[in-house]
């Protein structure tokens, strides 16, 4: 089944069942510990510039997360057409504050390039992000579309439980299975409405190029501990997508902020 084909009223119901590996009954997601061998994905989800402000989720927290998830490669929103600018000018915050691309990831340049280079791992590129894409992003979107009732339902709704679960300070909330199973909802419902219009920026085609560039980087990396740092709202999508391989142990960031809270 295809989430971007199902027809509007039916999104609710398919969001609900399509975050497989964090619905799973138990304490299952408590289990991170390191298996040699194994193909060991990790889905964290980022919030960008709110990690600046954030006074729990911040940039300090993250850096423990991930240094607490000790991956042994990082894939990062960054399209591979602008890695090697963004590799240069990452070194010097003033710069990186400046560049086009990395101005609204801070979290790159200030703790996950800086960590990623202490413990001497590689970082890839897997934004699928292109030029066409950022061109087609200002396509103005038909009244009609952006009054969608599907799109208008869902979209409050998450705006409601986000208000309630102090979004986007909370990372537990963020990299949890409620966020992800109402972000399918929204985004299946976003796509419904405004993808026609919307060409290579349309939320089904973006998704489709980001997972395809990250299962590039897992066949390079297998056997190995990766973490994709990537904005919160589509991890639901790279963890259905990966939950349906047979070669990856999929882990649960939440098992990783549990070994945090018992380490305080």
């Amino acid at each position: 089944m295809r989430w971007f084909a199902l027809p509007p009223t039916l999104t609710l119901a398919f969001a609900f069942a399509a975050l497989v590996c964090s619905c799973g009954g138990g304490e299952a997601w408590r289990d991170v510990a390191r298996r040699p061998g194994a193909t060991e994905v990790v889905v964290l989800g980022s919030v960008h510039r709110a990690h600046l402000t954030n006074e729990e989720y911040d940039l300090a927290f993250l850096d423990r997360l991930i240094r607490e998830i000790a991956p042994d490669v990082i894939l990062v929103e960054v399209p591979p057409i602008d890695a090697d600018r963004v590799n240069t000018v990452a070194r010097n915050l003033a710069q990186a504050d400046a560049d086009p691309w990395l101005r609204g990831f801070p979290e790159l340049s200030r703790v996950v390039f800086p960590v990623a280079n202490e413990l001497r791992v590689p970082w890839v590129p897997v934004s699928g992000f292109t030029r066409a894409a950022m061109e087609d992003r200002a396509t103005e979107i038909p009244l009609e579309n952006r009054a969608d009732r599907e799109l208008s339902r869902a979209s409050t709704y998450f705006q409601t439980r986000n208000d309630q679960e102090d979004f986007p300070d909370n990372a537990e909330w963020v990299n949890g299975p409620e966020f992800a199973r109402l972000s399918a909802w929204e985004q299946s419902a976003r796509s419904a409405a405004h993808d026609t219009h919307l060409g290579n920026a349309g939320v089904r085609r973006l998704l489709r190029r980001h997972y395809g560039l990250i299962e590039t980087a897992l066949e390079r990396n297998s056997g190995k501990r990766v973490l994709i740092v990537f904005a919160a709202r589509a991890r639901w999508y790279f963890e259905r997508r990966l939950s349906e391989r047979g070669d990856v142990r999929l882990l649960d960031v939440r098992g990783f902020l549990a070994l945090l809270e018992g380490a305080e």
